[in-house]
């Protein structure tokens, strides 16, 4: 009997996802920064919102675009949990979470780096 709850318990252990799981689009992940937990893209890169942007739709474009490349999506992609795929005004396709649209910040060399956190005070990383 002892063998059975165990092996039981090993199987539940192994095949379910941990409690800190979430569900996100492949190779997003959440890291820890000294701001707290953060959305990261499949590079370990921090992931930012735009306070300027509205719901499902992306306000920074040209040379903002630039400065803070969307994290893409491609067309075959999905919902994912609070992940959804929306379509900039470029036609391209990018990821939003929660509503919001995902960026990265080109001055971010490392992961887990977070210097644009705060920038202009219309950026933020992406909590999960």
């Amino acid at each position: 009997m002892f063998q059975r709850v165990v092996a039981a318990a090993i199987a539940v252990f192994l095949f379910s996802p941990p409690v800190w799981a979430f569900d996100a689009p492949r190779g997003v992940k959440v890291v820890r920064t000294e701001k707290g937990e953060a959305l990261a893209d499949p590079d370990g890169m921090t992931l930012y919102v735009y306070d300027r942007d509205g719901a499902f739709e992306s306000k920074c474009a040209a040379t903002c675009a630039e400065n803070w490349p969307p994290l893409e999506a491609r067309e075959k992609d999905e919902r994912v949990g609070r992940f959804l795929v929306i379509e900039r005004g470029d036609g391209k396709l990018r990821w939003s979470y929660g509503g919001k649209p995902l960026y990265r910040w080109s001055k971010d060399k490392d992961k887990g780096d977070i210097t644009g956190h705060g920038l202009a005070g219309v950026w933020r990383i992406a909590a999960p």
